[in-house]
């Protein structure tokens, strides 16, 4: 036993740095120093204190019980310190003596209370009753539940007014986020991310310290030029001060598809519905007999698999009074559910703070990450659900069908798992991001810093059709190569001002940012590649040859200026005005600004002796932002190149001159209150009206222009609401449950168009009194119960528009286009549950969303009622039925070969409630004992099974309700996946 012991304690030794353990050893004939910490208010005991002897590097951290013990202490008089975020740390002195112990115990207290902890806000960090802004941060803790390669996915259902879809169980997959609705048509809609107050950047989730949404004008006015659509700040894990610290965290986990409400027939059912209820004989040549019964394939099982998510972190980190680190290392590989599908993904960064003097610090922050994708280049998802259940993938021999064979039923004559065996396609991308930030303290009150960023990305993509496959018979082979190298360079430099006279307290910021972004690229596609060859050289010939390049330069001047008076009354203004080469030479520059206030009611005499009442604060703002988020040089005129004209090259216009073009303006008012009550009950309550103006819209032109459209600045749309959250204990003492709601609403609304013309956009239809994201289709009325016929409704309109009636018809084609819902909800929000016993914890997480319709586009295959016969089709879901005779009252018309009456095309029949309730994640930890953490040499550390994407309560019948911003969710789709994860925390 205590070989296997002393093993243990080389191999983390290994793993951690067994440098730590010399200090140590330099001095066991010394003294020892042990004690206990607990908190001051509650006598519990607080592991992962920091416990130093100063002028020292001695330290380690207190067990999960508040112990600690020093030893190889030098003997006299010797200062020991314990610190805690959160915590006001103290130092006592101890006399230590050779051979001895002596013991010195800390009662910690509280710095402050939850609501005056630090905000980072980007260009500063903010007490939150300071705040005058709509904001709302997420901690490392609350982010962590969720194993995911994408901080966006973790911050699901966490934090109010944000919509986050992830709608794909591709581990490569990057969700997409909404704050407070979509403001844009043809500019982008996502939030602007800012890593360690400077814009862009890249980061590890588990490198992350703490996630800050600013969402309205007054948080946001800062960013002006990018910031319309909210901002996502991501601060990442410095070192502090005290013995170095080791912490390792590690998961390994499985995944399965999630199928959801939907799933397709047997051999049997299929059968049953096209043999015997639609007479369907004979698929070509090929009998329906009976002996198909004999088989049933389900090509899922084929297609998918168990996947696997593995995972390993390790992070170093310290310093004493002078430098700080941290250090880390991330390695993350989840193999797709999808067969070929899967991410490897490998990173580090350094984040290294120094004092040089009392006045100069320098800062460096180094993060490096490659990432491999592998891609499926079969069209598996398609198939795996199109495929009949009659036709079978392998020879009896073993050897893999074609599809070709005379007997495949199938539609599509091929076999996915055939052109797997030859074909791949994987992207690759590697990422080298790095701030060096000179700080600079004049006075006490006043600094200059200056962060400069320079990053680069090389994104390097193939793709490899073997000439044996279907995909690249047609050429005798086909590699596709491309690389795009693209770079940023950003240069921030901010003077910092923050004067404290008593009551009186300034600050300011007043800075200039200059930002460079370009890339360049080719690619090449190559035909008559031999088996086993992956370079163009060893192609027959190359086509599709093409390049691209481009470059984008931002040019910024800001300033912001605070006031508080008495920690009572706060006032902020700020301004910020931008340059940015995408747009016109007319209109280059555009201004932003905010104005905000609050005021802590809570400090005022009339509510000083109210009880309830901890903390009272009215807040309000108004402010504008700008998107500057389109592509590059849509504002010139253009020339092609790829025309010829009597055999020689030649160029024509394929983009007009708009010198006018400018930002599109966000113009926001926010009022909210946060409050904490009954000494237990903490809430934020935010109303907001958010205009976004001159929108910058791609206009159609007339045929006789030469080209398409042009990007304009026309439009306006509106979005307004109300975000509430919610945190509270809810029960005390030995058994501890807190639990933090937040919930959404947002109304969206478009108020001009192009000389009020509406928007084709798919299924849907922008228009101008209604939401952005409205249907536009056919309206389904059912199913005729005389004939089984499908019905659609007819509007008829008198000559001011008005509706004269309403009537039914079976001729698809004369139904009648109109508005028959939206995509967007109606409310989103989350639910977290924290409930802790002793070493055991368990957390719950939940996110909701409600209100809006899905276009079930999956359906218009599986779901066709005979127009897709060489297809599998899907089961009906409870309540459904199809019409067999007359007098049925069906959801489903009569199936017949070939489609009834087009009932099998786009109109709200495939329209479906998309509320949800999710799930997300539940996550059982054990805080491991002291006895077992001292023999692996560890000071904390907790076991811990996770489930993450559990289950979902919806009425919709297919794979996932989440469907994305658009609303559709396609035959191609991802299902998301359930993964059941054991992990391992230690602080070594």
């Amino acid at each position: 036993m205590a070989v296997s012991t002393r093993l243990r304690g080389v191999l983390w030794a290994a793993l951690t740095g067994a440098v730590l353990a010399l200090p140590l050893a330099a001095h066991a004939q010394q003294g020892s120093v042990s004690g206990r910490v607990t908190d001051a208010a509650t006598d519990a005991p607080l592991s992962g204190v920091s416990v130093v002897i100063e002028g020292t590097q001695l330290g380690t951290l207190t067990g999960s019980d508040g112990t600690y013990t020093i030893s190889g202490v030098p003997v006299g008089t010797q200062r020991v310190t314990a610190a805690l975020i959160g915590y006001a740390s103290q130092t006592q002195p101890v006399a230590v003596t050779a051979g001895a112990t002596v013991e010195a115990h800390f009662a910690l207290e509280s710095e402050a209370i939850e609501l005056e902890g630090l905000v980072a806000v980007g260009y500063s960090t903010r007490q939150e009753q300071q705040i005058t802004s709509a904001v709302q941060q997420v901690t490392e803790s609350e982010l962590r539940d969720v194993t995911a390669a994408s901080v966006n996915t973790m911050l699901q259902g966490k934090t109010a007014g944000v919509f986050i879809t992830g709608g794909s169980g591709d581990p490569a997959a990057n969700p997409t986020v909404r704050i407070r609705g979509t403001g844009s048509v043809t500019a982008g809609s996502g939030p602007l991310i800012v890593v360690d107050g400077v814009i862009g950047g890249m980061v590890d989730p588990y490198d992350v310290e703490s996630v800050t949404v600013l969402k309205d004008a007054a948080a946001t006015a800062l960013y002006g030029s990018r910031a319309a659509n909210g901002v996502i700040v991501i601060t990442t894990k410095q070192g502090r001060r005290g013995a170095t610290r080791v912490d390792v965290s590690s998961s390994y986990g499985v995944s399965r598809r999630n199928d959801g409400n939907f799933s397709l027939m047997s051999s049997a059912e299929l059968y049953e519905l096209l043999h015997d209820r639609m007479g369907v004989t004979a698929f070509g040549n090929r009998t329906l007999g009976p002996d198909l019964l004999e088989r049933n394939t389900d090509w899922l099982d084929y297609g998918f698999r168990t996947g696997r998510t593995s995972r390993l972190d390790v992070a170093v980190s310290g310093g004493d009074d002078r430098t700080r680190f941290y250090l880390s290392g991330n390695w993350y590989d989840e193999e797709g559910t999808l067969i070929e599908t899967g991410l490897e993904r490998v990173g580090a960064r350094l984040n290294l703070e120094h004092a040089v003097n009392d006045r100069l610090t320098v800062t460096a922050r180094i993060n490096v990450r490659e990432d491999d994708d592998r891609n499926n280049p079969e069209s598996t998802t398609y198939g795996a659900y199109t495929y009949l259940p009659w036709d079978y993938p392998y020879n009896e021999d073993g050897s893999i069908r074609t599809g070709r064979e005379p007997d495949w039923l199938g539609r599509d004559k091929t076999n996915f798992l055939y052109g797997l065996q030859y074909n791949d396609s994987r992207d690759h991308y590697r990422r080298i991001s790095g701030d060096v930030m000179l700080r600079y303290d004049f006075t006490p009150w006043l600094n200059f810093t200056t962060t400069n960023r320079y990053g680069t990305t090389d994104h390097r993509w193939k793709s490899n059709a073997d000439p044996r496959t279907p995909a690249g018979s047609t050429l005798g082979g086909l590699l596709t190569n491309g690389l795009v190298q693209s770079e940023s360079q950003l240069s921030s430099n901010l003077l910092r001002l923050n004067y404290d006279t008593g009551p009186h307290t300034f600050g300011g910021i007043l800075g200039v940012e200059y930002q460079r972004d370009a890339y360049d690229g080719f690619n090449a596609r190559g035909a008559g590649i031999f088996p086993g060859f992956g370079v163009l050289d060893a192609a027959a010939g190359a086509d599709n040859v093409g390049g691209s390049r481009g470059e984008s330069v931002f040019h910024s001047g800001l300033f912001q200026g605070d006031y508080d008076y008495n920690d009572t009354y706060f006032a902020t203004v700020s301004f910020r005005r931008d340059g940015s080469s995408r747009f016109g030479r007319s209109n280059r520059y555009g201004s932003f600004y905010s104005l905000s206030g609050g005021w802590m009611l809570s400090n005022e005499p009339f509510l000083r002796d109210v009880s309830a009442v901890d903390m009272l604060k009215l807040r309000a703002s108004y402010g504008t932002t700008g998107n500057a988020d389109i592509g590059d040089y849509l504002w010139r005129g253009l020339y092609g190149f790829t025309s010829q004209y009597n055999g020689e090259p030649a160029a024509q216009p394929i983009q007009l001159e708009n010198p006018d073009l400018t930002w599109e303006v966000a113009r926001t008012l926010n009022v909210g209150v946060d409050a904490r009550l009954f000494d237990r009950f903490d809430l934020s309550l935010d109303a907001y009206r958010r205009v976004n103006d001159d929108l910058l819209l791609n206009v159609t032109l007339p045929g006789t222009s030469g080209v398409n459209s042009i990007v304009r600045n026309i439009g306006s749309i509106e979005n307004r609401g109300i975000e509430l959250s919610i945190s509270t204990p809810l029960l005390q003492g030995p058994l501890l449950w807190t639990t933090d709601f937040n919930i959404g609403f947002n109304r969206n609304k478009v108020l001009a168009l192009n000389e009020g013309e509406d928007i084709p956009n798919g299924n849907q239809r922008i228009s101008e009194g209604y939401d952005l994201q409205t249907w536009y289709m056919r309206k389904w009325v059912g199913v005729d119960p005389e004939n089984g016929d499908p019905l659609w409704e007819v509007v008829n309109y008198g000559p001011d528009g008005e509706v004269i009636s309403r009537e039914t018809t079976n001729d698809y084609n004369a139904a009648t286009l109109q508005r028959v819902g939206k995509a967007s909800p109606d409310f989103t929000g989350g639910w977290v549950n924290d409930l802790s016993y002793g070493p055991l914890s368990l957390r719950a997480t939940f996110s909701f969303v409600s209100g809006n319709l899905i276009y079930h586009q999956a359906r218009e295959y599986f779901d066709s009622d005979g127009g897709y016969i060489d297809f599998n089709y899907m089961r009906l879901a409870d309540g459904w039925s199809r019409w067999e005779k007359p007098g049925d009252r069906a959801t489903h018309p009569k199936p017949i070969p070939g489609g009834n009456r087009l009932a099998h095309r786009p109109s709200s029949r495939y329209l479906e409630d998309g509320s949800y309730l999710r799930l997300n994640n539940v996550t059982l930890s054990y805080q491991l004992p002291d006895g077992l953490l001292r023999n692996v040499n560890a000071a904390t550390g907790r076991l811990y099974l996770a489930a993450d994407h559990v289950y979902t309560w919806t009425e919709f019948s297919g794979l996932d309700p989440e469907a994305g911003i658009g609303g559709t969710v396609s035959s191609g789709f991802y299902p998301r996946n359930q993964k059941l994860l054991i992990g391992l925390d230690l602080g070594l």
